[in-house]
């Protein structure tokens, strides 16, 4: 029987938990002296020490404990890397959006027929979806550290890097309050095509689920889009599925495509490589925006942290859910992408493409 996986906020389930986490960030404490810190009995902390250490929430060593989770603070460095990190993504949208829109929107590439949608004649639309996925998949994909290197295997069968953030550690920065309604870039993968995502409660409405979990990529609607588009009869429940998702609606008895779908890898490749060549024009660029940031950061890294911290700031301007709110951000405030109408909110930003 296979267990089932637990989020992080699963595990931390208690304040207590949340505590020992935060308070073990920076230090190494024995049991005792977490319990002395936080004004409890310490047989509550063992008991919580326990099973943070069984999932790897926490590492022991000669009976002191350190936390194995990213966190990021609201004390004044804080704020200050915020301000850093605001200033660095407003000047690296600005480089990036700006160009994409152009060249997507005048060099023919939207008029592509390897670029299927039944609102293909909507430019608005297509751009919503193709905007954030060529600024998060262009470019190298060349990493220094793997994500196999840092990434933590619990016994659950979960394999990630856990983070968490304070109450007011987005203080100074321009979307904090977009990033708490935001979700993505997310994605699975089947027979070589991939269905990618991301979902922002701002524009494609709000969602009954706060952690956005029923509306994630899930492999059961790629398999079913993918027999359907190569010819394979639906029932009429898996139609009516793939209706309430998003991807299709029944128009006289047929489905007419809802989403995205760049058909082919030359399409696809073509689309990307867009992206990869603001990238190289802008490569030293983009080092020097981000230098001040990077630094501040890892120096506020707990030593034992910073591969994993490390790994993360590879993805800043590609896979980097920040840098596509500020890119979209950047071209809804000037004019160049218009909010979605009300029945194209759930399809929005939805795109399957070859991988």
């Amino acid at each position: 029987r296979r267990q089932r996986q637990m989020c992080i906020r699963d595990s931390f389930r208690s304040a207590l938990a949340q505590n020992i986490a935060y308070c073990t960030y920076r230090e190494e404490l024995s049991a005792q002296e977490i319990a002395a810190r936080l004004g409890v009995s310490p047989v509550y902390v063992e008991s919580e020490l326990d099973f943070l250490q069984k999932y790897g929430y926490m590492l022991e060593r000669k009976g002191k404990y350190r936390a194995n989770i990213l966190i990021d603070e609201a004390d004044e460095t804080g704020k200050r890397i915020n301000r850093l990190m605001d200033s660095m993504y407003a000047e690296a949208a600005d480089v990036f959006a700006n160009e994409l829109y152009v060249r997507l929107t005048e060099g023919g590439l939207l008029e592509k027929e390897g670029i299927a949608c039944g609102r293909k004649g909507n430019k608005n639309f297509l751009l919503w979806a193709l905007i954030p996925y060529i600024t998060a998949n262009s470019g190298s994909k060349k990493d220094d550290i793997s994500f196999e290197e840092v990434a933590v295997r619990r016994i659950d069968g979960s394999h990630d890097i856990a983070y968490a953030d304070l109450e007011g550690s987005y203080e100074g920065i321009r979307y904090g309050d977009s990033m708490q309604k935001w979700c993505g870039p997310s994605w699975v993968s089947l027979d070589g095509n991939m269905l990618w995502k991301c979902i922002s409660e701002e524009v494609c409405g709000e969602r009954e689920n706060s952690n956005f979990s029923e509306d994630l990529p899930r492999s059961e609607d790629l398999k079913l889009f993918l027999r359907m588009e190569r010819g394979g009869m639906l029932s009429p429940d898996e139609y009516a599925s793939l209706a309430e998702r998003g991807f299709i609606r029944m128009q006289g008895g047929c489905p007419v495509l809802q989403v995205v779908r760049i058909a082919d890898r030359q399409t696809n490749d073509s689309l990307l490589a867009v992206g990869t060549q603001i990238r190289e024009k802008t490569a030293g660029a983009f080092k020097e925006i981000k230098s001040a940031y990077t630094r501040a950061v890892l120096e506020n890294t707990p030593e034992h942290l910073r591969p994993a911290r490390t790994f993360l700031l590879q993805y800043l301007f590609r896979m980097d859910g920040w840098f596509l709110i500020y890119v979209l951000k950047e071209l809804q405030e000037s004019g160049r992408l218009a909010p979605p109408k009300e029945d194209e909110k759930k399809s929005l930003m939805t795109l399957i493409a070859p991988c």
